[in-house]
């Protein structure tokens, strides 16, 4: 069986404000994530893979190392998609049995998720396969060869997916090992947050092998986290300070929830913890602390934003150095922060709670509470278990 493959790498990246395939990811352009991954799989048969592109800093790389190139300056994707489809059908070679389109945006697609695409094909050959993950499907797009005239009859402004919409009952779609494989780059924001969502090497994804993450976040501050992509787990490191005055202790809360924590932040890499907490306070709240004593640790497993995590959380007792270092900050009630996030800026209010009105909010997480009621309590270590999303 004859399986061919067209990388698509024309775009204009309108969106990103230049040519995004060009831009640096993880230390190369963008493209080269794609032709990584297929290379292995063409490596036998390399005139089966072809780029298609209308960029001479592509054409350019491919002529320097071998690689098969369709250089065209026709402005529809349509029209690159036919030109590639009648490249690929070459006189003299077996006719192609399936064609696998690959955009060259999408750097994280890992060789192993191609081959069990291409596997899936060869177990039924009348079929698109899809590349999907828990239900939702993108690209690669493998094309059986009896929809070839379909796709290079596309009119313009349309693409593969045109195809797809008249044929679903032909679909079938191949589990992707991680969400990230199908992300795409549009905008420089998405290429940012995607250099910070997976390990350096996407080909390697041994569910049991932790990485590790610099999580950018608007802020641009590096957080300590290990995730396992393909389990969507994640394992990170934060501080919580413990902060007592007049019988009442200050806890933070997003504005229209109703849960309520200690104020902190996630640890740096190569940051003590007792630092970090310093340091969070100081941005959070502009005031100056200091490190009474060390309360405990606490081992936290809840559900955030599709992910399990685990978080270790290390509480200090701490005050503020003088009252003079704590400007703004009233006695009691309630006072308005921010909070940068990975996601955007979280809207927070912070709250002084009367230390016996505790038992009235909910706490998260709650088996911190004997922290807070017993300042005299030696350090101890407690486990904290959230089954629904904050």
């Amino acid at each position: 069986m004859r399986i061919v493959c067209v990388i698509m790498a024309s775009g204009e990246g309108k969106r990103f404000g230049g040519n995004k395939l060009l831009a640096s990811f993880r230390g190369a352009p963008l493209y080269r994530g794609i032709l990584k991954a297929t290379a292995p799989l063409f490596e036998a048969s390399p005139r089966d893979r072809l780029v298609v592109t209308r960029h001479m800093e592509i054409a350019a790389w491919c002529w320097e190392n071998g690689v098969r190139l369709l250089l065209h300056d026709l402005p529809e994707r349509n029209q690159a998609i036919r030109l590639a489809l009648a490249a690929l059908n070459c006189p003299g070679s077996p006719l192609p049995d399936g064609c696998l389109f690959c955009p060259a945006d999408q750097p994280l697609v890992t060789e192993e998720s191609l081959r069990r695409m291409i596997k899936t094909f060869q177990e039924a050959p009348d079929r698109i396969v899809r590349l999907a993950y828990q239900g939702t499907a993108g690209s690669p797009v493998l094309f059986p060869a009896a929809l070839f005239p379909e796709l290079a009859a596309l009119p313009p402004g349309t693409g593969g997916r045109e195809v797809i919409r008249r044929h679903p009952e032909l679909v079938t779609t191949v589990e992707a090992q991680f969400p990230e494989e199908l992300k795409d780059i549009d905008t420089p924001e998405a290429l940012r947050e995607l250099e910070g969502e997976l390990p350096e090497t996407p080909q390697q994804t041994d569910a049991a092998a932790l990485h590790f993450r610099m999580a950018k976040a608007p802020h641009e501050q590096d957080d300590l986290r290990f995730t396992v992509p393909s389990l969507r787990f994640t394992l990170a490191v934060r501080t919580a300070a413990i902060l007592i005055r007049e019988d009442r202790i200050l806890l933070e809360r997003t504005i229209g929830k109703n849960e309520y924590y200690l104020p902190g932040g996630h640890v740096q890499p190569l940051e003590k913890t007792d630092e970090t907490l310093i340091r969070e306070l100081r941005e959070e709240l502009h005031a100056e602390v200091e490190i009474t004593g060390f309360a405990g640790v606490g081992e936290l497993f809840f559900p955030w934003d599709g992910r399990s995590f685990q978080q270790l959380c290390f509480y200090y007792r701490v005050r503020f150095r003088t009252e003079i270092e704590a400007p703004g900050i009233p006695a009691e009630g309630r006072f308005d922060g921010f909070d940068p996030a990975e996601t955007g800026r979280y809207h927070l209010e912070y709250v002084w709670v009367p230390l016996e009105e505790l038992d009235k909010i909910h706490l998260i997480p709650e088996e911190s509470m004997p922290l807070l009621l017993d300042q005299d309590a030696p350090p101890c270590r407690f486990v904290g278990v959230q089954t629904d999303s904050a």
